[in-house]
C-alpha cells in the first residue's frame, strides 16, 4: 500500500505591499517496486526514466553522455514548457536529489529515496514545489495531495510493468 503525506499549500498576498508572495507545498508518497534497489535505482535516472516514462526525452547539456552525476544539467519539454534540471545529490542504489526550474511557473526539489523491502523496493519520492507566479502557484494548487497520490500510483504501476515485462506500458 502506498503512504502519502503533504503539508498545506502555503500562499498569501503581503497586504501592506500587494506583491507576488510564492506557494510552496510539499508531498511524498512511498511506491513498492519488484525489484532490489540496485535494480530499482537506475530507473529513476535521468536515462533510466526513457525506459518506463511515456514521452521522457532528456537533452543533456552536461555531461553530454548522460551519465547521472552531482552537476548533471538536462532539459525537459512537457506541455510546451522547457524545464533545466540539475542532480544536486546523487548516492547510487539509495538517493537521488534533483532540482528543477520552469520559466515563469515553478522551481522544484524531487529526493528519490531507494530502501531495501523484501525482494523489492520501497521507494519514497518527494516533491518540494515553489511557485514563481501566479500560474505557478495556480499549478502547485492542483497537485493536491489525491492527485500526487495518483500520480505516484500511477508511477508505481508504470515501473513495476517494466520490471516484469521488461518493455513500458504505455498507454
Amino acid at each position: 500500500m502506498r503512504s502519502t503525506a503533504a503539508t498545506a499549500v502555503a500562499s498569501e498576498k503581503n497586504e501592506r505591499t500587494d506583491r507576488f508572495v510564492a506557494a510552496h507545498a510539499t508531498r511524498s508518497a512511498t511506491i513498492h517496486l519488484h525489484a532490489p534497489p540496485d535494480r530499482v535505482f537506475p530507473l529513476f535516472t535521468p536515462e533510466g526514466e526513457r525506459l518506463w516514462v511515456q514521452g521522457w526525452s532528456p537533452s543533456y547539456l552536461w555531461p553530454a553522455d548522460g551519465s547521472a552525476r552531482v552537476g548533471m544539467t538536462f532539459l525537459t519539454e512537457h506541455e510546451g514548457r522547457e524545464t533545466t534540471w540539475m542532480i544536486a545529490d546523487h548516492d547510487p542504489g539509495r538517493r537521488a536529489v534533483y532540482t528543477r526550474v520552469t520559466a515563469g511557473l515553478n522551481v522544484v526539489r524531487v529526493e528519490v529515496r531507494c530502501a531495501p523491502e523484501g525482494d523489492g523496493t520501497a521507494a519514497t519520492v518527494r516533491y518540494d514545489y515553489v511557485g514563481l507566479t501566479q500560474a505557478g502557484n495556480a499549478s502547485i494548487e492542483q497537485m493536491t495531495e489525491a492527485r500526487y497520490a495518483e500520480w505516484m500510483s500511477e508511477w508505481e504501476d508504470a515501473i513495476n510493468t517494466f520490471l516484469t515485462t521488461g518493455s513500458a506500458a504505455h498507454g
